[in-house]
């Protein structure tokens, strides 16, 4: 399998045009400001379409430019979760 340099990401996310890219999806998550204690870590397995599903979020954030809570680009899949927990937490915050 042939790798791609971060250089070469970077300059094909670039010149892929606003007009071309995917549109944001709009779901409804159920949140509840919880005083239990929260696991830091978690270890799973997803099935296909969960694969792809998130594969999907993934490559749609690395072609904006997303950028996790401490400035760090959104590089992998791994990152893509943060983002969205993070997203969460942010409007969860308003």
């Amino acid at each position: 399998m042939a790798t791609m340099t971060i250089e070469k990401k970077k300059a094909k996310a670039a010149i892929v045009p606003e007009a071309e890219r995917a549109p944001a999806l709009e779901v409804g998550v159920p949140f509840v400001a919880s005083t239990k204690y929260a696991q830091r870590d978690i270890h799973m397995t997803l099935d296909g379409p969960q694969a792809v599903a998130l594969r999907s979020v993934f490559e749609a954030l690395e072609e904006r430019h997303a950028k996790l809570n401490k400035g760090a680009p959104v590089q992998n899949p791994q990152d893509a979760i943060r983002w969205l927990i993070e997203e969460v937490a942010r409007v969860a915050a308003r």
